[in-house]
């Protein structure tokens, strides 16, 4: 069971909260006015600067789709799942085995929610970044960064585009799964 604001004990949000109160600070404003300048001498402060900025989606139901290792069958662009019989089919010819793709190189593009696969790049969405944290732990960054979370990262320091805003940052999923692993157990 994943371990969140609303599940966790006091000493778990204890935790969470100094991983973001030692290494988290919001500079919103700093960041916008940056990015906002037509100055051509500050480098590092532009849109195009701005890692994980858009996200893929899947074709076929909208949701997040990941680049990843997957057996899929490459005529319906389907993830294929193993039957009881340890045979593998897919949706287009349910009785017929057919010649899976096994992408060991990360080469294959799928959707968690509706097991949509294929080998060619689905369209960007851009995310909409709300606030700007300075992040002073390079642990916490590279936390973000694997997570996919829109980065900043220049000359000057390394910043975490927050895509949801209103609720108080202890609240935020994201570092409920950045600490997961490291939270005391009840």
């Amino acid at each position: 069971m994943s371990i969140h604001y609303g599940n966790s004990t006091q000493e778990q949000r204890s935790h969470v909260e100094s991983v973001i109160y030692r290494s988290v600070h919001c500079q919103s404003l700093l960041v916008e006015c940056l990015m906002n300048l037509d100055n051509h001498d500050l480098h590092g402060f532009s849109v195009e600067d701005v890692e994980n900025l858009f996200e893929h989606k899947c074709p076929e139901c909208g949701e997040t789709a990941e680049m990843g290792a997957t057996d899929w069958c490459p005529d319906c662009n389907v993830v294929i799942r193993g039957e009881g019989d340890g045979k593998r089919r897919c949706d287009c010819d349910p009785e017929e085995d057919h010649d899976l793709q096994w992408n060991c190189d990360d080469e294959a593009w799928h959707c968690t929610s509706c097991d949509w696969a294929s080998d060619k790049e689905p369209d960007t969405d851009p995310v909409e970044v709300y606030e700007w944290y300075l992040i002073t732990d390079s642990w916490v960054a590279d936390k973000l960064k694997d997570m996919g979370q829109p980065m900043l990262d220049n000359d000057y320091g390394t910043w975490w585009g927050r895509t949801c805003t209103g609720q108080a940052i202890a609240l935020d999923p994201t570092f409920w799964t950045i600490c997961q692993a490291y939270l005391p157990k009840e």
